[in-house]
């Protein structure tokens, strides 16, 4: 971890305007991996920025977790410079407060997603809350965090406006524009965006068994065509707040915080970050051909009027698969499979995190 600093000559308009503006504590996590392989540079130039505006700078990268959660205890901001999978594992890191009981279900969340999608190659430091020493409590609010985005769909970043640009970052903070908004709750873990069960995860999980290094669109063709070739459609039954709304039916369904989805196919368009709901839509489908019709449908915002589709909102869902496992993704990232009859509960945390709007 590096430290950042820059000042202004003694006496010069630079230093007065940084004397008349609050001084943050910011935490900048670089990915070396994302924006094919330019993510160090790029967070290199956003401290520098941020360093220029008179604030004290924290450089971290995704190597040395460790030394993120320490550098995080008592954080103003964090500016995370990476792909959404980059976001989602910074998560439990922005929780206003974290109680005992919180700090047992992260802790089970990290073991789950470390055993289940083999991050050692791609995140050799990432093991469980305990580990890094999570459980301590920390002061609330957590910090707020800003995407400079560097990834293939930068789903957060695009649900709030931000760019990548280091003067945008710096003017974020100088305006200081907080907005509280809710995480969801899947298998101990939280997440920003979604929760996918069916094909549309079995495509994230075969992404991510070939993946070796940084990814764009055309990375995905093979997965797509191996689920086309091969797809496991899983039976399903969803309650939403104690009823059954699917019962026993082939599809995939997304559970979603934010209306953001892959290649603006948005098929909760409705969601909003901040309302204390999840949106839930089971899109209906027995073979590739009719999933990727209703996909189609869905980026034409189309799919709602189409016989079969649920769409539902609640706070509490439980997704069971009946007779065969069926892969999950979390954020975009894999989230192991759903063995059958052992439903997989989803939830919400209101205002659970703070996010830096652009300035």
């Amino acid at each position: 971890m590096s430290a950042v600093s820059a000042q202004a000559p003694h006496g010069t308009a630079g230093e007065r305007a940084h004397a008349r503006r609050p001084v943050r504590d910011v935490v900048v996590l670089a990915n070396p991996a994302s924006g094919r392989g330019r993510g160090e540079a790029v967070g290199e130039s956003v401290a520098a920025a941020i360093a220029a505006d008179g604030h004290a700078v924290r450089s971290v990268t995704v190597r040395h977790w460790d030394a993120l959660v320490e550098a995080c205890e008592d954080a103003d901001a964090l500016v995370i410079c990476g792909g959404d999978g980059t976001v989602h594992h910074a998560l439990e890191l922005l929780i206003h407060e974290r109680d005992e009981e919180a700090a047992e279900r992260a802790e089970r969340g990290a073991r789950f997603a470390y055993r289940a999608n083999g991050r050692a190659k791609r995140h050799p430091d990432r093991r469980s809350l305990e580990d890094l020493d999570l459980e301590r409590p920390r002061p609330t609010p957590g910090p707020a965090v800003y995407h400079v985005p560097l990834g293939t769909e930068n789903l957060f970043a695009r649900e709030f406006g931000m760019t990548g640009a280091p003067s945008a970052v710096a003017a974020a903070l100088r305006a200081w524009r907080v907005r509280d908004i809710d995480l969801g709750r899947c298998r101990g873990w939280p997440f920003a965006i979604m929760v996918g069960v069916g094909p549309d995860a079995e495509v994230i999980h075969r992404m991510d068994e070939a993946r070796t290094g940084a990814i764009s669109h055309i990375s995905y063709v093979g997965p797509v065509l191996g689920v086309a070739m091969r797809p496991r459609v899983p039976r399903l039954r969803v309650r939403v707040d104690g009823r059954v709304v699917v019962n026993v039916r082939r599809g995939s369904v997304i559970v979603a915080n934010s209306r953001q989805y892959a290649l603006r196919v948005d098929p909760c368009p409705r969601a909003v970050v901040d309302d204390g709901m999840l949106d839930i839509a089971f899109l209906p489908a027995r073979t590739t051909l009719e999933a990727a019709g209703l996909t189609l449908l869905s980026r034409l915002r189309l799919h709602e009027s189409v016989p079969g589709v649920v769409i539902e909102r609640g706070t509490k869902v439980l997704i069971e698969t009946i007779d065969a496992p069926a892969p999950v993704q979390i954020d975009g990232e894999t989230g192991g499979d759903l063995p059958p009859g052992a439903p997989m509960e989803i939830s919400i945390d209101p205002k659970a995190a703070r996010v830096l709007t652009p300035g």
